[in-house]
């Protein structure tokens, strides 16, 4: 966001791609792991997304996440849960 706010968008484009691998990344290894892994707190996980989010927001002008695994992740805690 910094970059963008500066006018380097073509900086802030490559770290919005770098933060998606990031968070794909890392959703890929909460996947591979056991039910209940987390590669960081979950406070942190929740707060990149919402960073991300935002800066998606400012740079793209797109107001939602785009996929990174997080539906897959979802789907996962869904199955999990079901009674």
């Amino acid at each position: 966001m910094a970059y963008f706010r500066i006018g380097k968008s073509t900086e802030a484009k490559q770290m919005l791609a770098l933060a998606a691998e990031t968070i794909e990344e890392k959703t890929d290894d909460v996947l591979d792991s056991t039910v209940g892994f987390m590669p960081l707190p979950w406070f942190d996980w929740i707060e990149c997304l919402m960073l991300y989010q935002e800066a998606n927001r400012l740079i793209t002008g797109k107001d939602q996440l785009e996929d990174l695994g997080l539906q897959d992740m979802e789907q996962r805690a869904r199955t999990v849960l079901r009674p």
